[in-house]
């Protein structure tokens, strides 16, 4: 017998050498032993025993196995034995899933798996819920606009149906601020049984703690505890002592850098959960390195590797940084491309389902979303404090002339973009929601004073970021209402190095139509940023759908004008002949605000200017927001 393989502890294996070996034998030994990518050499204080410690991960069960031979070459101990029995379990599971998602995958073949749900699934859905159901990790790598919530929703449907007298589910999704309400009202529409379910927004206030408690306390079978990113640093111990069962990770490539604190308060609710996922589009950013801490808190060395060092140098090929002074290599590396992309891939396959919105062939060709953003209180207090003189005014005024209406409608809608601009509407034709807006979109036509709001832009930072991400893959429009937004945008996507290209109502003819043949023809323009009264018609904008990295299929609402027929148009500049897969719309919205009627008026195919016929239904809607 060459070794013992034992347990070092719970994640690692330790290969103790025997005693006398020839020294021919240890010199191979070592040699074989340092094939193994992560190895340490450790020594056993209580009974002096030392040997090399290995990550206990299916890459070293295959190496060992490939190298060695049990009961001939080395002995196991029954811990190690135990460990080695269950990753080999997983590993068939992993592999017996996977095999059901290649079959939709790649030949069509939709899953016979069936489960209750209020909202019956789509079949790419159906195959994702099979294949993560029981499984301790998995990552849903799915495209934008393909449906990743429900997926997660309809698991917790299927636990929450297995529970037996007495037991309880404790869930926590950790999302952006944005997300924690879409989380909420998705759960309404699609898990049966609401009255076995607890749902506690979790803020990181100063009562986060008793939100917390009162929702442990809860007599709901499942409790589920929604997060924001930010707010899980200050309630990380309070998370902890919750112990959640299940952790749902939404847009995890939030987490890509395992040095930052975010991935480190993950990995400790990873320690204290039986079930964890991932949820994200965009896994790999600029770099395939962006995967290793997004697996890692799925299962420790989920992709082979324990230490992220060891991963990169597996899968990333480098140059030396010359110092420019001297002229020689410095003891820094940069990364310059990819290697053993393949192998990457298989143990991916093992704990993943990836699906775009080409391959989901019963997907809506339009799929609507919004992001309700937090006010911030500073702003919160200037819009408030608008709102109610104008609540007072229409009280006041049962006959308020319909100019008059249409700037203190279009003022709550400035402060939504981020300034205050003190407004004279030269021309008004009399007609809601058509010439009268369009003077008072176009800067030319309109006497302003622009005052950016404190805050103002949180908005716009959260848009920006998700349309940072979004380039990476695929290019994207951004529509918006005012030209402050526009130039917003652009500003905002120069400093984060994305290229965009716009017009809008002080862009001339040829200006314009460079702006649009650079977006479809040249793969650096990643963004085209727009007004919808200034080039919602009659234009293509699809990118280059033969090349899906420059194809365009999402499109963004940053703030919508009053009209559905603007809008309309709009969204079908990228939704035309040419496209093969879905489109993504989705609208950007201050939380109980007048934009966030807007945008559910024109999702639901609508035009303001008809819904808003009155000075009743104005206030009565203006203030069903206030108080939502």
């Amino acid at each position: 017998m060459l070794f013992t393989l034992d347990s070092w502890d719970t994640h690692n294996f330790w290969i103790v050498p025997a005693y006398g070996l020839p020294e021919d034998v240890q010199v191979k030994l070592r040699g074989d032993v340092a094939e193994f990518k992560e190895r340490t050499w450790r020594k056993d204080r209580a009974t002096g025993r030392s040997g090399w410690v290995l990550p206990v991960t299916q890459v070293t069960l295959e190496h060992l196995h490939a190298t060695w031979k049990a009961g001939e070459d080395f002995q196991y101990t029954p811990n190690a034995r135990l460990m080695t029995e269950h990753l080999t379990m997983l590993g068939l599971v992993d592999e017996k899933k996977a095999v059901k998602r290649w079959e939709y995958l790649f030949n069509g073949q939709e899953s016979d798996f069936a489960y209750p749900t209020l909202r019956e699934p789509k079949a790419h859905q159906r195959v994702a819920v099979e294949a993560m159901v029981d499984q301790d990790a998995f990552a849903l790598l799915m495209e934008p606009g393909t449906g990743k919530t429900k997926c997660v929703i309809d698991e917790l449907g299927i636990y929450l149906r297995r529970l037996e007298p007495g037991q309880v589910l404790r869930a926590l999704i950790v999302c952006p601020r944005s997300l924690r309400v879409v989380w909420q009202r998705e759960f309404r529409k699609d898990i049966e049984g609401l009255q076995n379910i607890a749902i506690s927004l979790l803020d990181g206030g100063l009562d986060a703690a008793e939100s917390l408690a009162a929702l442990w306390q809860d007599p709901a079978r499942l409790k589920i505890g929604i997060v924001s990113y930010d707010s899980v640093p200050a309630m990380l111990p309070a998370l902890v002592l919750f112990a959640p069962d299940y952790v749902a990770v939404d847009e995890s490539h939030y987490v890509k850098s395992h040095t930052t604190r975010r991935y480190k308060n993950l990995i400790k609710l990873r320690e204290v959960s039986s079930f964890r996922r991932i949820l994200t589009g965009t896994p790999t950013g600029n770099s395939l390195v962006d995967l290793w801490s997004q697996f890692e808190f799925l299962r420790k060395g989920a992709l082979g590797f324990q230490n992220y060092t060891s991963f990169k140098r597996e899968f990333c090929k480098f140059r030396s940084i010359i110092d420019p002074t001297t002229g020689q290599p410095t003891p820094f590396d940069k990364i310059e491309g990819h290697k053993n992309i393949e192998q990457l891939k298989r143990r991916m396959a093992r704990l993943s389902f990836v699906v775009t919105k080409d391959r989901c062939l019963d997907l809506p060709k339009k799929v609507y979303e919004t992001r309700r953003i937090d006010m911030p209180p500073s702003m919160r207090s200037v819009y408030e404090e608008f709102l109610q003189n104008f609540v007072v005014e229409l009280d006041a005024d049962v006959e308020m002339a319909t100019d008059v209406l249409i700037v203190h409608i279009l003022r709550l809608a400035q402060m939504c973009s981020g300034f205050m601009a003190v407004t004279k509407v030269e021309h008004f034709d009399g007609e809601f929601g058509a010439a009268a807006e369009d003077a008072l979109d176009n800067f030319d036509t309109v006497k302003r004073e622009i005052r950016p709001l404190l805050g103002g832009d949180t908005k716009l930072r959260e848009m920006l970021d998700d349309a940072t991400t979004i380039a990476e893959t695929g290019k994207l429009i951004i529509w918006a209402r005012f030209n402050y937004d526009c130039d917003a945008i652009v500003a905002g996507l120069a400093n984060r190095g994305v290229v965009a290209v716009s017009f809008d109502g002080r862009s001339n003819d040829r200006d314009r139509q460079t702006a649009i043949d650079r977006f479809n023809e040249d793969p650096s323009a990643r963004v085209m940023v727009a007004k919808a009264s200034s080039g919602g018609v009659g234009l293509t904008l699809l990118g280059d759908p033969k090349v899906p990295i420059n194809a365009c299929k999402t499109v963004f609402y940053y703030s919508n004008t009053y009209s559905f027929i603007q809008r309309d148009q709009s969204e079908d500049r990228v939704h035309r002949i040419g496209l093969e897969s879905a489109v993504l719309y989705r609208d950007y919205v201050y939380a109980d605000s007048i934009e966030e009627e807007i945008a559910e008026v024109l999702q639901s195919k609508k035009s303001l200017s008809i819904e808003m016929k009155n000075l009743s239904s104005i206030k009565d809607r203006l203030l069903a927001r206030k108080s939502a």
